[in-house]
């Protein structure tokens, strides 16, 4: 996507800023290895359902670069606008534990939980988000089903929130012994590694189509332990846009795990 030249100068300007905060989270996931989960149900919001949902997006993605188990990925979204994770706590379980498809035998894979944009870090907030969490886990795990946290991004114009948010998913992810999986490093690493790629709506905060791909493309990553790069699966984005994403998605979660 081409910038004018009062608008690139402000990207770059931007992606220096994001260049001189901390780089991350201090906080070390425990769990590195790869889930690889098949069927998932993603419990969210808007960051979730943006631009026709990312897991349709992952779903596609994993079909294109997994013939083997291309009839067997199975995603359903259960998204709610606004919403933090304690809504999902008080009315997701019929989801989490009675939900059939002939495609789903037994419990979900996993089910993935995405906290509002600033819940986990807000100090009236993050309380009621670890709650949640727990709880929402402790429902999952008596499914028999397995938790992974969605890692969400800062806004585009608040880079100081990466490192803050990194932090917190990591810290919960660890204390449930959970998966995270990192879309806000990858958010950060794609800002500041190329700041035409832009990965935000017009309002900073929601993704934009490239950023929705980009979620899905560290989704795979992280659920395969494997590269996406050469997908052929782009969702209809300009080939540069789509090997930017797949390249930024597969360095974040090395970074991320210590791959």
């Amino acid at each position: 996507m081409k910038l004018g030249p009062i608008a690139k100068g402000f990207a770059i300007l931007l992606a220096w800023v994001w260049l001189a905060l901390p780089a991350g989270a201090t906080e070390k996931p425990n769990l590195t290895e790869p889930p690889k989960a098949l069927t998932g149900v993603f419990l969210g919001n808007s960051y979730t359902y943006y631009n026709n949902s990312f897991h349709l997006k992952l779903r596609k993605l994993s079909q294109s670069l997994d013939e083997a188990n291309k009839k067997k990925f199975y995603y359903k979204m259960m998204a709610i606008s606004g919403s933090y994770l304690s809504n999902h706590a008080l009315g997701a379980a019929g989801m989490i534990e009675n939900f059939k498809h002939k495609k789903k035998k037994g419990p979900w894979g996993m089910v993935v939980l995405q906290g509002q944009s600033c819940e986990p870090i807000s100090p009236k907030k993050k309380d009621g988000f670890v709650e949640a969490a727990r709880a929402l886990d402790k429902t999952i795990r008596g499914a028999g089903s397995r938790t992974v946290f969605f890692m969400t991004w800062a806004y585009k114009k608040k880079p100081e929130m990466s490192a803050a948010l990194e932090d917190a998913y990591t810290k919960i992810g660890n204390e449930l012994n959970a998966y995270v999986v990192p879309v806000g490093v990858a958010f950060r690493l794609g800002l500041t590694e190329n700041p035409d790629m832009d990965l935000y709506f017009k309002d900073g905060k929601h993704p934009s189509h490239l950023g929705s791909y980009l979620t899905a493309a560290t989704f795979y990553a992280a659920l395969t332990g494997k590269s996406p790069e050469g997908a052929t699966f782009t969702d209809g984005l300009p080939e540069d846009q789509a090997a930017f994403a797949q390249k930024i998605a597969w360095k974040a979660v090395k970074q991320y795990y210590g791959w």
